[in-house]
Parts: structure tokens; C-alpha cells; sequence
């Protein structure tokens, strides 16, 4: 089996789980693989070219917490390969092995052990005066937000071409239902059940005291429209990347197609995990 091995190296206990993983893995005859940058640690390993067959996995494993693992599925997503999440983080909401596991899994995974369960995640376009600027897609959340140093700015939204809010604040969260956990939950949007095959808009710190979360179906599609007075706004999806907005700029986002694959060993209830993780409804 072909098994690619993804972490940020910024703590050694990660990077020494990791050379046990590896050792494992070789000592059960499988091929491993890392992501470039990793390359100096274990120079003797093979690198990821999804471009090549010979050198694309059957599935990533994420070492990590819930920022590795959204890093990893963007590999993922993109290569149609399924991921498994590591927690050697903090909260590890969205990862499904602890650390105390990690071998017993492998082990499962290496023998064909495992269901894929896959997540809806979003697709996202900007564009600058009808043309496209990005295009880019969101496990947990796509948002647009002002800068921190600025003033208030304008979202307006259409569903499907038709205007149903105008918010005047810091700025909105579009997120997945597997998002709905994340930044759109500390922002007062509520918590959906990752098996929803829906989408969420959720203003941030809005002037107007009725706008509140829409829940969207996956066959809706939805338009922001962005008004500055040259205050400087971001659009950033999942944390990691960032895009400076102007005015009259409009992102278009939809439901994916393709989902994320998430290589499940054993199926945990989503609501005990929201207990565990967050005490919710103690």
C-alpha cells in the first residue's frame, strides 16, 4: 500500500511520532511518501507527485491538529485521495485517531480496515470586474473579513441572484456543516451535523441585530458582494490563504462536487465528540 505522511515539523514530539510511524509502515511493507518540505528529515523517502502514478498515495495520514488536517485535505480533496487525522494537537476535533492509537490504526488501515466517510466542502471564486482573480475551495470555511485596523465594511448576499441581506460590520462566514464547529460557531452560528449536506452564512459582529445564521442547501448557490470606502478587507479560506478584497469585488461559492474523504476506523457519535471536545450540553 502507498501511504504519504503529512505534518508541519514545528515540534519534535511530532516529528519523532513520525519516524515510529514510518518504521512501522516499512516494517509491514508498504511505500512511503512525504510532502516536499519534509524532505530534509527523511531524505531516503520517496517525494509526492501527484502529477505521477507511481508516486501518488492511497491515502494521507495527518500528523497533527485540526490545522494539519485542513491542510492535508486540501491535498486530498485535489487528488481524490482519502485522509486520515492524527490528533497530536490541541482539541483534534476533526481528526479520528488519538495518539495513544496511532499504530492499531495503521495496522487497520494497512489491512483494508476502514470506511470512507465524505464531507461536503465548498467551492470559491472571486471576481474583479467580471474577471476571475482565484478560485479555491474550503473545508471548514471560506471568510470575508476587514481588517483589523479598519472600519466597518459592506456584505451584500444573493442566493441564487436574488439580494436577501445587506450586513454592516466585520464582515461574514460562509462555513460547511463541518465548518460549523469552527469560527462560525464562536461567532454565534449554530452546530450542524457534518452528514448535512448543506452551507452556512454567519455575519461577524453585525450592526444590525437581526441578521443571524442562513442555512443553505447544497443546490443553492451564493453571491457576495463587497462595498468599501477603501477600507482593506480579506477573503481567507480555511485560515490559511489570504486575498486582498476592493471594492466591487464579488465571490461566488457553491457546494463542491467532489467531496472530502475521510478514512473513518472506528465511527465515533458526533455528539459525544462535541461533548468531549467542547463539553457542549453539559
Amino acid at each position: 500500500m502507498k501511504v504519504g505522511i503529512f505534518f508541519r515539523k514545528r515540534l519534535d514530539n511530532i516529528i519523532k511520532t513520525s519516524k515510529s510511524i514510518i518504521s512501522f509502515l516499512e516494517s509491514n511493507k508498504a511505500e512511503v511518501f512525504i510532502t516536499k518540505d519534509l524532505e530534509d528529515i527523511f531524505p531516503y523517502l520517496p517525494i509526492i507527485d501527484f502529477d505521477s502514478y507511481e508516486t501518488t498515495p492511497e491515502i494521507l495520514i495527518s500528523l497533527g491538529g485540526d490545522g494539519t488536517f485542513l491542510r492535508a485535505s486540501h491535498y486530498a480533496v485535489k487528488n481524490d485521495i482519502p485522509v486520515l487525522g492524527v490528533n497530536l494537537g490541541y482539541i483534534g476535533f476533526l481528526t479520528n485517531v488519538e495518539e495513544e492509537e496511532i499504530l492499531s490504526s495503521i495496522d487497520k488501515i494497512l489491512e483494508g480496515k476502514y470506511k470512507i466517510e465524505e464531507r461536503t466542502i465548498l467551492n470559491g471564486t472571486l471576481l474583479r470586474e467580471g474577471k476571475e482573480i482565484l478560485s479555491d475551495i474550503a473545508i471548514n470555511d471560506f471568510v470575508i473579513q476587514r481588517d483589523p485596523s479598519e472600519k466597518i465594511i459592506q456584505t451584500s448576499v444573493f442566493i441564487n441572484d436574488n439580494r436577501v441581506a445587506t450586513n454592516r460590520g466585520d464582515g461574514i462566514i460562509i462555513a460547511t456543516s463541518t465548518g460549523s464547529t469552527a469560527y462560525s460557531l464562536a461567532a454565534g452560528g449554530p452546530v450542524i451535523d457534518p452528514k448535512c449536506k448543506v452551507y452556512m452564512i454567519t455575519p461577524l459582529c453585525s450592526h444590525k441585530l437581526a441578521n443571524r445564521s442562513i442555512i443553505l442547501p447544497e443546490d443553492e448557490s451564493l453571491t457576495v458582494l463587497i462595498s468599501t470606502k477603501g477600507e482593506k478587507t480579506r477573503f481567507i479560506n480555511d485560515g490559511m490563504n489570504e486575498t486582498m478584497l476592493i471594492d466591487m469585488d464579488s465571490i461566488k461559492i457553491n457546494i463542491s462536487t467532489k467531496p472530502l474523504k475521510i478514512a473513518i476506523l472506528n465511527k465515533k457519535n458526533f455528539y459525544e465528540v462535541l461533548n468531549k471536545k467542547f463539553q457542549w450540553g453539559l
